[in-house]
């Protein structure tokens, strides 16, 4: 059994995305989730083709470049449908 809806899933995970682009950490506040689950709702996502950003390059702390695009919704979207299509073709 599903403890949320997928309506509502759906809706707490398009916050993660361009261009909202808010961190894990802020949706689970704002919506009294585990950061946990957050994480894993993002990757199941992930495996099922969506684009999901990360927030920051660990590495040097600049923002990804979801966060870079995310002002560019012409642009995300065509890297949406480059990468499924990726995915499909291989």
């Amino acid at each position: 059994m599903n403890r949320y809806a997928p309506e509502r899933k759906e809706a707490i995970l398009k916050k993660l995305a361009p261009p909202n682009s808010m961190s894990i950490a802020e949706v689970a506040e704002q919506e009294g989730i585990s950061q946990q689950t957050l994480y894993h709702w993002r990757k199941q996502a992930r495996e099922q083709g969506q684009l999901m950003p990360n927030q920051t390059d660990e590495i040097s702390g600049h923002p990804s470049l979801f966060a870079q695009i995310s002002g560019h919704p012409s642009l995300f979207a065509l890297i949406h449908i480059l990468s499924h299509s990726l995915k499909t073709t291989y």
